[in-house]
């Protein structure tokens, strides 16, 4: 169980890395910070898959990986997002994919539609402020 408080927390401090950069740096998020969030991923699921005996964890891992990597990249593609998004989209999913959920459904499934439902009301309050700077 500490072990995945550990993949938590550290999953947390570099996706708060990644907002500072987000904001400071002109909307780019560095590939070091998401290629580190997926590596971590898959190399802690795997010490867990080791430590456990079971395939489960890496697993879960990789299709979390996949899985958002996928959703990431329909959002690329069709101008929604940028690289760094769904780069660091791939790292939630190699690194939280074996986090419990408290509802019914898996927690990746949980930061898709908070992403999604976030999203949106952000790109309201966008269009509404330029709306009235431009008039």
């Amino acid at each position: 169980m500490i072990e995945i408080n550990i993949i938590i927390a550290v999953t947390l401090l570099f996706t708060i890395i990644a907002v500072m950069f987000d904001l400071k740096k002109e909307r780019i998020i560095p590939n070091y910070l998401s290629y580190f969030l997926i590596i971590f991923g898959l190399v802690s699921h795997t010490i867990i898959s080791i430590l456990e005996s079971s395939i489960w964890p890496l697993a879960y891992s990789v299709a979390g990986a996949v899985i958002l990597f996928l959703f990431g990249a329909l959002l690329y593609y069709t101008g929604v997002w940028a690289g760094g998004d769904t780069k660091m989209l791939t790292g939630f999913g190699a690194t939280l994919a074996t986090v419990n959920a408290i509802v019914a459904w898996p927690f990746l499934f949980t930061i898709v539609f908070n992403i999604l439902i976030l999203g949106s009301f952000i790109g309201l309050f966008w269009s509404i402020g330029l709306a009235i700077k431009h008039r």
